[in-house]
């Protein structure tokens, strides 16, 4: 005998059952919920309607389902019919696989299975369910209006235990959005880039200290997705930790589409040591008050705190996010912040309607994102935010894409008890398109903070070139960017030091702005098509109102023995893109001979000057970013547009006159085009020192096409062979070294004497011209000395 359904089994008359009996479904036969039984005659165990069953005429023993795998949720009555309540029934299985033994020793764990199906649920707590999975993709669950789908409870909850080595795999989840529930029972998620949470498809605890250890957690193969209406700002997020997320793997694809939040990790209303107090200002206007909504939250005078807010929601001037300040002027309703314990209250004006305080510094859990992998993580069509993450530290992502609305990525500081930072993190691929909305503008698109930061590829700011001037900001150190993309209109901040970016732009008028020290950039322009790829150092930001471009010169990147190879190093400035405003009556002209396709002319005598490109307030160029703090050299490219003249070629020091310039005087510039140079020595010259370059012709006009800016220890190390003959007068031999623009001796010299005659050599010296060979005796008459010789500016 068979039993056909869990009804039949428990309607069974027999009082004397077999020892063991086949179930053939949970309602009928072939539904999933069916599997073999065994009869334990002492039992009276409470039935849970899947793995115990009692018998109605008997009060003593039990139907017990002989498990040997996993814990299927149809042996409990799920139907996965898109149309049935499966809450129940899931919840049953949920209790049966739940774990309540906080000890991992002794803990016998289960796997919660979901064969396929459409499984329509309310929140199915899986705290103490450490492996949670569908039978592959067409495994769906579809979860209530502003519910969360699987939710694992915090730490402060009843009947917490630790979300340690968790996984959830082999899942579409489906988040219905349409109903806002982010202040729902007294809620107050946020992330800490000022994101605020709604219901989650899955909502985790972060690890907050103590002795619970709610890290390493797997996904793989999830897809998560947004129901409900169609209108942005519920909240709705697919993966949110309450508290910091450690030890997080993703597999081999976990895609999160079209929610207000990809990946966000924050803290909330539950997270001992971070919970947030909502605030606002009094009213418009500037104000040092900041009145509490849920006053049971009030902090205390000189405890640390970090204002929380998101800058896509509206600006607040006066303070910083995330940054820490100290409490004064509290109140039973109200605070103020300081900069100092005890100092003098900030005054601030917002137009943002959403600041939260959190505990920060030493009032604040040790807030720390370690060890993140990522095979292939998507966060298509983020309305919001695709993955902002606090702290992430020691952590490498394959592929990281996300088509965002809003703000793409938001990798970030956050002042924790212990000052952790972002730090060696690698992303091969950070594949940022957008902002999609194109009512965005002026908006921070992707944020990257930290200390040894690695991108390959990324982030990009793209939106099709309709100039809505989104931008990329970039606050690290000692990082490295393969390649940041941003196309018209958008632009990169970069306020760290010590960085390699190489930025692709689609037109010379997007520029970046190096607001650090040390940073090297070079640019790739072939987008066009017009030209091959080439890297060049710093961008042609024009400063005059004249649309000219022009393409890079193939011999400055090349290198000629003119002028040596474009590197990090070197930095080139096209006259027409670059030339300082104030020059008067310029004329932009075109010459085929010419190796840029356009250059500028005067008529007159003027000043002729480059200065930053870069759009800095001071308009000049600084020291180690736009000329070495030690020997250089700078070339012109230069000619006369009607006679034969002398031209001066200049460095002029503009933040204190008369030290640390340098000019040299070229003759006989003609009507041919020519590269004349000068050499600067700024190694003993003072940090923040800002001047200008330019070249000024003795009378009439001048032509001018590009400047190039060499350190002078990439110049390679002249060598040659001189010959000369001995007359028994002559003791000293100049050798010409061929080294232009040099004011005085090469810093490095060498003559070794080649043939028999020329030996005996005194001692060598050095001008700006030529290298000299003393002998103490004259070589006699008709000898031949043949020398070879080396030399370096």
């Amino acid at each position: 005998m068979a039993f056909a359904s869990i009804a039949a089994m428990r309607g069974n008359p027999s009082t004397t059952p077999p020892a063991t009996e086949t179930l053939l479904g949970y309602y009928a036969a072939s539904d999933g919920g069916g599997g073999e039984f065994y009869w334990d005659s002492t039992s009276q165990e409470t039935d849970n309607g899947g793995t115990i069953i009692k018998q109605a005429n008997l009060v003593t023993g039990r139907w017990k389902r002989i498990i040997t795998d996993t814990i299927n949720v149809r042996w409990f009555g799920a139907k996965g019919d898109d149309s049935t309540d499966d809450t129940a029934a899931i919840a049953a299985c949920a209790d049966f696989c739940r774990v309540t033994d906080v000890n991992p020793a002794t803990q016998v764990r289960k796997n919660m299975y979901f064969p396929e199906g459409m499984y329509y649920t309310d929140t199915i707590n899986i705290t103490g369910i450490y492996n949670v999975s569908g039978a592959n993709m067409n495994t769906r669950l579809r979860g209530k209006p502003g519910k969360d789908i699987l939710y694992w409870k915090s730490q402060t909850e009843e009947d917490f235990v630790e979300a340690l080595d968790i996984q959830i795999t082999n899942f579409q989840l489906k988040l219905d959005r349409s109903t806002d529930v982010r202040s729902a029972n007294g809620r107050t998620r946020i992330g800490l880039g000022g994101e605020r949470v709604g219901n989650a498809a899955i909502c985790l605890p972060g690890q907050v200290g103590g002795t619970a250890r709610n890290t390493g957690h797997y996904f793989d193969n999830l897809s998560i997705q947004r129901l409900g209406n169609d209108v942005d700002g519920y909240g709705d997020c697919g993966i949110f930790y309450a508290g910091p997320a450690y030890r997080i793997n993703f597999g081999s694809i976990v895609e999160i589409r079209g929610l207000d939040y990809g990946i966000v990790v924050g803290t909330s209303e539950l997270v001992a040591g971070m919970k947030p107090l909502q605030v606002s200002p009094p009213g418009t206007g500037s104000t040092t008050v900041l009145n509490c909504a849920n006053t049971g939250l009030i902090f205390a005078n000189g405890e640390q705190v970090a204002l929380i807010f998101d800058p896509a929601d509206g600006a607040v001037t006066g303070l910083t996010p995330r940054t820490r300040y100290f409490i004064v002027n509290a109140t039973t309703t109200s605070v103020s912040l300081a900069a100092t314990s005890g100092g003098t209250a900030i005054s601030f004006s917002t137009s943002n309607p959403q600041l939260f305080l959190v505990p920060a510094g030493a009032n604040c859990i040790e807030y720390a994102c370690d060890e993140w992998a990522a095979e292939h993580l998507i966060t298509a069509l983020s309305r919001r935010v695709g993955l902002s993450v606090p702290n992430l530290a020691q952590s490498v992502f394959n592929t990281f894409g996300c088509q965002s609305y809003k703000v793409a990525v938001r990798v970030m500081a956050f002042p924790s008890a212990i000052r952790y930072e972002p730090r060696s993190v690698e992303f091969s691929e950070m594949y940022t398109e957008g902002p999609l909305n194109s009512a965005v503008v002026n908006q921070e698109y992707a944020l990257i903070e930290g200390t040894q930061i690695r991108v390959a590829n990324g982030p990009k700011c793209q939106n099709g070139g309709n100039g809505r001037n989104n931008f990329i900001t970039i606050n690290t150190n000692y990082s490295d960017f393969g390649l940041i993309e941003v196309d018209d209109g958008n632009s990169v901040t970069i306020n760290g030091d010590g960085n390699t970016i190489r930025a692709g732009v689609q037109s010379k008028e997007n520029f970046i702005n190096d607001l650090g020290v040390n940073n090297s950039i070079l640019f790739i322009k072939s987008f066009n098509g017009l030209d091959a790829p080439r890297d060049i150092t710093y961008l042609a930001k024009y400063s005059v109102n004249k649309p000219l471009g022009g393409y890079w010169p193939d011999h400055v990147l090349q290198g000629t023995p003119e002028i040596p190879f474009q590197s990090e190093n070197v930095l080139f400035h096209l006259a027409v893109n670059q030339l300082f405003y104030n020059n008067p009556a310029l004329t932009y002209k075109t010459d085929a001979a010419l190796d840029v396709n356009a250059y500028v002319s005067t008529s007159t005598p003027v000043q002729l000057a480059i200065r930053n490109p870069l759009g800095s307030v001071s308009n000049t160029f600084s020291i180690n970013r736009f000329f070495p703090k030690s020997r250089w050299i700078l070339y012109a490219k230069v000619k006369s547009p009607d006679t034969t003249k002398s031209v001066t070629i200049a460095f002029q020091r503009l933040d204190v006159a008369g030290s640390f310039g340098a000019s040299r005087v070229v003759t006989n510039v003609g009507t041919s085009w020519q590269t004349i140079s000068l050499v600067v020595d700024h190694s003993g010259a003072p940090d923040g020192m800002t001047g200008q370059i330019y070249v000024t012709p003795a009378s009439g006009g001048l032509d001018l096409a590009y400047f190039v800016v060499v350190p002078a220890a990439m110049q390679s190390i002249r060598t040659g062979s001189f010959t000369a003959s001995g007359n028994g007068t002559a003791s000293t031999f100049t050798i010409p070294h061929g080294i232009a623009g040099l004011a005085a001796a090469p810093s490095y010299f060498q003559v070794n004497a080649a043939s028999a005659d020329a030996k005996g050599i005194s001692y060598v010296t050095a001008d700006a011209s030529g290298i000299i060979v003393h002998y103490d005796t004259a070589p006699a008459n008709g000898t031949s000395l043949v020398f070879t010789w080396s030399a370096r500016v």
